[in-house]
């Protein structure tokens, strides 16, 4: 029988200039090799949401954000040959306020999109609900004022 654990995953939705910046996985990581994301990663135990969702998104990208809200959640499950993993995935959109983009070696590519350019990338259903959630809440004016 395989063993059950439950994580939780944060991500960024990191809006620059209109456009949303999405990550391509490692053709050599295990886990969703090639596929298209936004940067994210798990809650360490003990760690807030907040600290999580900051570091996972400097540890990937090398970019300093502040959160401006909350997008979404989703889950999946993920299964390896002796382990059964259901992952909850909180989604937020984020400012960028420093650094430049430096990928871990989780990642080989980088691309700023728009909603027109999504169709381009191999991106989860999930992930470009999320990217278009998002640029509709970017359109709101209390959003688009804490861009600034």
């Amino acid at each position: 029988m395989k063993k059950k654990i439950q994580r939780m995953i944060i991500s960024s939705v990191i809006v620059n200039k209109g456009k949303v910046l999405i990550l391509q996985r490692s053709k050599d990581e295990d886990v969703f090799p090639g596929l298209w994301e936004i940067p994210g990663g798990g809650v360490e135990f003990g760690e807030s949401v907040e600290d999580a969702l900051i570091r996972e998104t400097k540890e990937e990208t090398g970019l300093n954000v502040s959160i401006l809200q909350p997008v979404n959640v989703f889950d999946y499950l993920r299964e390896k040959e002796d382990l059964l993993v259901h992952a909850i995935q909180l989604n937020f959109i984020v400012k960028m306020i420093g650094g430049k983009i430096k990928m871990s070696d989780e990642h080989d590519n980088f691309a700023w999109i728009t909603a027109k350019d999504m169709e381009k990338y191999n991106l989860s259903k999930e992930t470009k609900n999320v990217i278009n959630l998002s640029f509709d809440l970017i359109k709101n004016e209390k959003c688009k004022q804490n861009m600034k």
